[in-house]
């Protein structure tokens, strides 16, 4: 256990160092993005307290803010969305400077969304960090991810891109859509792969497809270019979830920073189990409970590997909508294929038992 729990330290240190080669055609304004982010938790509630004259005595208010935003931004993760941002602007021939509050707003409408999951899953760490439902309880978590949105649509007012608020705000109601599905289907062993493809393009790849175009839009990009872009950001994204749902079966948290084993312990169908099911006669299906399948059950009936193959059939999409666009930044272009590769790097081979 110790050899492969230092196996899975080296490949989170190995992730990280990928990720920061991917966005090096974009270095100094991601850093940039990652200051105002930082700068919105720690000071912006302040300012919006201090305008509110109503408010006489904010200091034990502010204070109580501080503290709960800080344990938001101390627990960043890959910054993915406002990666993709940045580079699909620069991608069109444009400064990234102009998508750097998209880009932020972006990754607050994603942190939110996972504040709000963690309350529902139950999930005691989030990014190798207590999540904010186990250090402030279950409301005020759900309120800290409510506030985040609030701050993410006041972000995107100042952005003057009627189109980005427009595609944004439409993704955002459809994360709340997949993720409504979701619980609804949580234990069911009738869902479809059909219904959990549907799921999964609204609650994760719709908020990657509106980064990605978001991109384009600012760079003033041409209509074919936009929608390549979009086409790039949903195939990634749903080569994302279908991963990401693997690694759930993992049995330790240190490699992707998320407690593990919630999905399953929840009963979350995934591709994986569909397909486990789909192996079953009907009267054995029927009285499969999903949240006691382990790894093993899994992986002799081959359904790890035909999740990853769905995976891996995704990349190859995001990769072909790469190859419409036409653009004199190469290195900006290869870091967004370099994303794809990346995505199924995260699977580690013992999992498919490989």
């Amino acid at each position: 256990m110790a050899v492969f729990h230092a196996q899975k330290t080296e490949a989170t240190t190995n992730e990280a160092e990928r990720l920061r080669e991917v966005f090096r055609p974009v270095a100094a304004v991601f850093a940039k993005a990652q200051r105002k982010y930082e700068s919105m938790l720690r000071t912006g509630v302040s300012e919006f307290l201090l305008e509110d004259f109503a408010i006489r005595n904010i200091s034990s208010q502010s204070d109580f803010l501080d503290r709960m935003l800080e344990t938001i931004s101390s627990a960043q993760g890959k910054w993915l969305r406002a990666g993709i941002t940045l580079l699909c602007t620069k991608v069109t021939g444009v400064d990234p400077i102009t998508s750097v509050d998209v880009a932020v707003a972006c990754e607050m409408i994603h942190t939110a969304s996972l504040m709000h999951d963690d309350v529902l899953d139950g999930a005691s760490l989030r990014r190798g960090q207590p999540s904010a439902s186990s250090r402030w309880g279950n409301s005020l978590a759900v309120l800290g991810g409510d506030l985040l949105l609030a701050l993410a649509f006041n972000l995107l007012t100042r952005s003057n891109s009627q189109a980005c608020l427009e595609d944004i705000s439409g993704s955002a109601v459809r994360v709340c859509l997949g993720e409504m599905a979701q619980q609804n289907a949580s234990g069911s062993a009738s869902v479809t792969e059909e219904e959990y493809l549907g799921i999964i393009d609204r609650k994760t790849a719709s908020l990657f497809r509106s980064c990605a175009r978001c991109g384009g839009l600012l760079g003033k990009a041409e209509r074919p270019i936009v929608d390549a872009l979009g086409d790039f950001g949903h195939s990634f994204g749903m080569a994302f979830q279908i991963v990401d749902d693997l690694l759930d079966f993992l049995s330790e948290d240190s490699f992707s920073g998320k407690t593990l084993g919630t999905d399953i312990s929840q009963g979350k169908t995934t591709l994986a189990t569909i397909h486990h099911l789909a192996t079953k006669s009907p009267e054995r299906r029927d009285n499969t409970v999903i949240a006691e399948l382990e790894a093993e059950d899994l992986r002799k009936t081959g359904s790890l590997d035909f999740a990853f193959q769905k995976a891996r059939y995704y990349s190859e999409a995001s990769q072909e909508a790469l190859g419409k666009i036409q653009t004199a930044d190469s290195a900006s272009l290869e870091s967004l294929r370099s994303l794809s590769s990346f995505i199924l790097e995260r699977t580690p081979l013992q999992l498919l038992g490989r």
